[in-house]
């Protein structure tokens, strides 16, 4: 059964990740809550395992922090983003990282991984985010993940 999540007001350069990723149904689902909030260390170990091309893979201490974290980097890129919006194609998506200078989430990267060694404390996030007309601020989030600055 899907969780309810409340949906916010959202004002200038918020964003919901519940909302934007899962869309709110029941076959939907939200790649940072999926894939950066409800793992384990074993999980981020099966990720490096699995796909010989990432070069870490992160995660959240839990859905409040991913929320936050991710609403700071859209704060701090916002004029950025309203001229990506702005810019006349009608489609694409673009990231957007910041070093926050706080403890963001674990990573672990693909030396830690090859040498037995745990995930390390992050101060970055990074925010992924698709234009879409249809969204009250013109975009959804992809996805958002911490990373090490």
């Amino acid at each position: 059964m899907p969780i309810a999540h409340p949906v916010p007001f959202l004002g200038r350069g918020e964003a919901d990740l519940a909302g934007d990723e899962g869309k709110g149904t029941a076959t939907s689902h939200s790649h940072t809550l999926d894939r950066h909030v409800e793992v384990t260390t074993q999980d981020l170990r099966a990720r490096l395992r699995g796909d010989e091309n990432l070069d870490d893979a992160s995660r959240y201490v839990d859905e409040a922090s991913a929320q936050k974290h991710t609403q700071a980097v859209v704060l701090k890129h916002q004029k950025e983003i309203d001229e990506w919006l702005n810019n006349g194609k009608p489609a694409g998506k673009k990231d957007f990282t910041v070093d926050l200078s706080e403890p963001t989430g674990l990573s672990l990267s693909r030396s830690n991984f090859k040498n037995g060694l745990p995930p390390e404390w992050v101060t970055g996030a990074t925010v992924v985010l698709k234009k879409d007309p249809t969204a009250a601020m013109g975009y959804r989030v992809l996805t958002s993940y911490p990373t090490a600055q």
